[in-house]
């Protein structure tokens, strides 16, 4: 894989006025509808600097793969499907329901930047290439 990857994330991210990449929420409203449906922006773990492993999934019949970042596995690596205490930085984690999952390593988030209608995000290289 190339050293580096840039991910566009969808189109409920943002930066904001301080530079902070943001994602609009929905919060419900109440069962009882006292408290009425509201939307509003909350900070998320995307800024330079940053670490978190780069994962990406392919469905079955997928020409390409969607990648992503989990900055919640950034310690131990991804969990396997079928040993979840087993985790790992890199290759396959398992299959469910037709989607594949890979691990491609521990990287640093190196670049943000807003284009038309998304946020662009760059990670650079894997920071610990021999870690299984």
């Amino acid at each position: 894989m190339k050293t580096r990857k840039t991910l566009r994330l969808p189109e409920d991210y943002a930066i904001d006025d301080t530079g902070v990449v943001v994602r609009r929420v929905r919060t419900p409203e109440s069962y009882d509808g006292s408290v009425p449906e509201t939307w509003d922006w909350q900070a998320t773990p995307y800024k330079i600097g940053a670490q978190a492993v780069l994962v990406s999934t392919e469905a079955a019949e997928a020409t390409k793969l969607d990648y992503s970042l989990a900055f919640d596995s950034v310690d131990e690596g991804i969990p396997g499907n079928l040993r979840p205490s087993v985790c790992r930085y890199h290759g396959w984690r398992g299959t469910t329901n037709g989607q594949s999952v890979y691990a491609h390593g521990r990287r640093e988030i190196i670049a943000i930047r807003q284009l038309a209608n998304q946020i662009a995000v760059t990670v650079g290289p894997d920071l610990a290439p021999e870690q299984p």
